[in-house]
Protein backbone atom coordinates (compact mmCIF):
# COMPACT_ATOMS: atom_id res chain seq x y z
CA UNK A 1 0.00 0.00 0.00
CA UNK A 2 1.10 3.53 -1.18
CA UNK A 3 2.09 6.12 0.95
CA UNK A 4 -0.48 8.42 0.17
CA UNK A 5 -3.54 5.58 0.10
CA UNK A 6 -3.15 4.60 3.42
CA UNK A 7 -3.00 8.25 4.47
CA UNK A 8 -6.55 8.45 2.23
CA UNK A 9 -7.61 5.61 4.25
CA UNK A 10 -6.70 7.13 7.54
CA UNK A 11 -8.42 10.00 6.85
CA UNK A 12 -11.80 8.33 6.03
CA UNK A 13 -11.79 6.37 9.09
CA UNK A 14 -10.84 9.44 11.27
CA UNK A 15 -13.74 11.28 9.54
CA UNK A 16 -15.75 8.48 9.87
CA UNK A 17 -15.23 7.69 13.58
CA UNK A 18 -15.98 11.42 14.32
CA UNK A 19 -19.36 11.09 12.55
CA UNK A 20 -19.97 7.85 14.56
CA UNK A 21 -18.87 9.63 17.83
CA UNK A 22 -20.79 13.00 17.05
CA UNK A 23 -23.91 10.86 16.39
CA UNK A 24 -23.83 8.83 19.76
CA UNK A 25 -23.55 11.87 21.37
CA UNK A 26 -26.67 13.71 19.37
CA UNK A 27 -29.08 10.21 19.48
CA UNK A 28 -28.45 10.15 23.55
CA UNK A 29 -27.81 13.42 24.81
CA UNK A 30 -31.55 13.13 26.08
CA UNK A 31 -30.36 9.47 28.00
CA UNK A 32 -27.10 9.98 30.44
CA UNK A 33 -26.78 6.33 30.95
CA UNK A 34 -26.71 5.78 27.35
CA UNK A 35 -24.66 7.97 26.60
CA UNK A 36 -22.40 6.76 29.35
CA UNK A 37 -22.45 3.67 27.89
CA UNK A 38 -21.86 4.97 24.81
CA UNK A 39 -19.28 6.56 25.09
CA UNK A 40 -17.35 3.40 27.49
CA UNK A 41 -17.67 1.52 24.46
CA UNK A 42 -16.51 4.01 22.24
CA UNK A 43 -13.30 4.27 24.81
CA UNK A 44 -12.70 0.44 24.68
CA UNK A 45 -12.73 0.36 21.15
CA UNK A 46 -10.20 3.20 20.84
CA UNK A 47 -8.01 1.44 23.60
CA UNK A 48 -8.72 -1.74 21.71
CA UNK A 49 -7.26 -0.36 18.28
CA UNK A 50 -4.38 1.65 20.39
CA UNK A 51 -3.46 -1.69 21.30
CA UNK A 52 -3.48 -3.81 18.19
CA UNK A 53 -1.38 -0.09 16.79
CA UNK A 54 1.32 -0.92 19.44
CA UNK A 55 1.24 -5.06 18.85
CA UNK A 56 1.56 -3.78 15.46
CA UNK A 57 4.50 -1.55 15.60
CA UNK A 58 6.21 -4.52 17.54
CA UNK A 59 5.93 -6.89 15.23
CA UNK A 60 6.86 -4.38 12.52
CA UNK A 61 10.36 -3.21 14.54
CA UNK A 62 11.16 -7.23 15.34
CA UNK A 63 10.86 -7.65 11.15
CA UNK A 64 12.33 -4.50 9.72
CA UNK A 65 15.01 -3.57 12.46
CA UNK A 66 14.85 -0.50 11.66
CA UNK A 67 15.70 2.17 13.93
CA UNK A 68 13.24 4.64 13.08
CA UNK A 69 10.03 1.94 13.57
CA UNK A 70 11.53 1.18 16.83
CA UNK A 71 11.91 4.34 17.92
CA UNK A 72 7.76 4.80 17.21
CA UNK A 73 6.97 1.66 18.93
CA UNK A 74 8.89 2.34 21.96
CA UNK A 75 7.19 5.44 22.13
CA UNK A 76 3.45 4.08 21.63
CA UNK A 77 4.41 1.54 24.14
CA UNK A 78 5.48 4.16 27.01
CA UNK A 79 1.74 5.19 26.51
CA UNK A 80 0.60 2.35 27.04
CA UNK A 81 2.03 1.71 30.81
CA UNK A 82 -0.67 3.54 32.95
CA UNK A 83 -3.19 1.50 30.83
CA UNK A 84 -0.91 -2.02 32.11
CA UNK A 85 -0.38 -0.79 35.27
CA UNK A 86 -3.93 -0.49 35.92
CA UNK A 87 -4.77 -3.66 34.45
CA UNK A 88 -1.93 -5.40 36.41
CA UNK A 89 -3.48 -4.22 39.33
CA UNK A 90 -7.03 -5.79 38.30
CA UNK A 91 -5.49 -8.89 37.40
CA UNK A 92 -3.79 -9.37 40.75
CA UNK A 93 -7.57 -8.23 42.41
CA UNK A 94 -8.93 -11.11 40.50
CA UNK A 95 -6.15 -13.76 41.44
CA UNK A 96 -6.96 -12.35 44.68
CA UNK A 97 -10.48 -13.88 44.93
CA UNK A 98 -9.41 -17.06 43.65
CA UNK A 99 -8.56 -18.97 46.83
CA UNK A 100 -5.53 -21.71 46.13
CA UNK A 101 -4.40 -19.22 43.66
CA UNK A 102 -4.26 -16.16 46.98
CA UNK A 103 -3.00 -19.16 49.24
CA UNK A 104 -0.13 -19.59 46.79
CA UNK A 105 1.02 -16.08 46.21
CA UNK A 106 0.30 -15.53 50.01
CA UNK A 107 3.23 -18.04 50.97
CA UNK A 108 6.00 -16.21 48.07
CA UNK A 109 4.86 -12.59 48.18
CA UNK A 110 7.73 -10.98 50.00
CA UNK A 111 9.92 -13.21 48.01
CA UNK A 112 8.93 -11.99 45.16
CA UNK A 113 8.57 -8.50 46.19
CA UNK A 114 12.02 -8.54 47.27
CA UNK A 115 13.19 -10.52 43.84
CA UNK A 116 11.07 -7.56 41.56
CA UNK A 117 13.61 -4.62 43.98
CA UNK A 118 16.87 -6.21 42.83
CA UNK A 119 15.23 -6.06 38.98
CA UNK A 120 15.60 -10.25 39.09
CA UNK A 121 12.77 -10.54 36.18
CA UNK A 122 13.93 -14.07 35.30
CA UNK A 123 13.30 -15.18 38.67
CA UNK A 124 10.23 -13.30 39.34
CA UNK A 125 8.90 -14.58 36.27
CA UNK A 126 9.55 -18.12 36.98
CA UNK A 127 8.14 -17.40 40.53
CA UNK A 128 5.04 -16.76 39.06
CA UNK A 129 5.14 -18.77 36.51
CA UNK A 130 5.31 -21.65 38.64
CA UNK A 131 2.70 -20.84 40.64
CA UNK A 132 -0.31 -21.11 37.69
CA UNK A 133 1.68 -24.12 36.47
CA UNK A 134 1.37 -26.06 40.20
CA UNK A 135 -2.51 -25.18 40.06
CA UNK A 136 -2.65 -25.84 36.26
CA UNK A 137 -4.17 -22.18 35.34
CA UNK A 138 -2.98 -20.34 32.27
CA UNK A 139 -1.10 -16.96 33.17
CA UNK A 140 -3.07 -13.73 31.90
CA UNK A 141 -1.56 -12.31 29.06
CA UNK A 142 -1.36 -8.86 30.74
CA UNK A 143 1.22 -10.75 33.17
CA UNK A 144 3.60 -11.68 30.22
CA UNK A 145 3.87 -7.56 29.28
CA UNK A 146 6.18 -6.40 32.70
CA UNK A 147 8.69 -8.68 31.53
CA UNK A 148 9.58 -7.64 28.16
CA UNK A 149 13.07 -5.93 27.26
CA UNK A 150 11.63 -3.03 25.95
CA UNK A 151 10.71 -1.47 29.75
CA UNK A 152 13.14 -0.12 31.87
CA UNK A 153 13.92 -1.73 34.99
CA UNK A 154 12.06 0.82 37.15
CA UNK A 155 8.82 0.30 34.77
CA UNK A 156 9.09 -3.37 35.57
CA UNK A 157 9.37 -3.21 39.32
CA UNK A 158 6.12 -0.37 39.14
CA UNK A 159 4.42 -2.97 36.98
CA UNK A 160 5.18 -6.04 39.17
CA UNK A 161 4.05 -4.05 42.12
CA UNK A 162 1.43 -2.75 40.88
CA UNK A 163 0.31 -6.72 40.32
CA UNK A 164 1.66 -7.66 43.85
CA UNK A 165 -0.64 -5.03 45.39
CA UNK A 166 -3.79 -6.38 43.71
CA UNK A 167 -3.68 -9.61 45.18
CA UNK A 168 -2.37 -8.19 48.77
CA UNK A 169 -5.21 -5.58 48.91
CA UNK A 170 -7.86 -8.04 49.41
CA UNK A 171 -7.06 -9.18 52.99
CA UNK A 172 -4.10 -6.92 53.38
CA UNK A 173 -4.41 -7.28 57.24
CA UNK A 174 -2.67 -10.40 56.68
CA UNK A 175 0.37 -8.51 55.56
CA UNK A 176 0.62 -6.67 58.54
CA UNK A 177 1.14 -9.50 61.03
CA UNK A 178 3.79 -10.55 63.04
CA UNK A 179 7.48 -11.38 62.03
CA UNK A 180 7.35 -14.52 62.30
CA UNK A 181 4.32 -14.56 60.06
CA UNK A 182 6.56 -12.43 57.09
CA UNK A 183 9.21 -14.97 57.86
CA UNK A 184 7.37 -18.14 56.97
CA UNK A 185 5.76 -16.53 54.00
CA UNK A 186 9.39 -15.42 52.69
CA UNK A 187 9.07 -11.78 54.04
CA UNK A 188 12.13 -10.62 56.15
CA UNK A 189 10.51 -9.13 58.72
CA UNK A 190 10.53 -5.80 60.30
CA UNK A 191 13.13 -5.07 63.70
CA UNK A 192 11.41 -4.82 66.88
Amino acid sequence: MESKELEKLLGDLKSKLSSLLSSLVKEKKDNSGELQNGLEEFEKFLKDLQQNFVKTLEYASKITKDEKIDKLYRKWAQKNISDLIDKLKRAGSKIAKEKNLKEDFDKVIFRLMELTRLGKRSEVFYGIYRIFVARNKEIPKVLCEPFKPIYSDEIFKVMIFSFLSGIMEKGGEKYGRSKEYRAESGGEGEPE
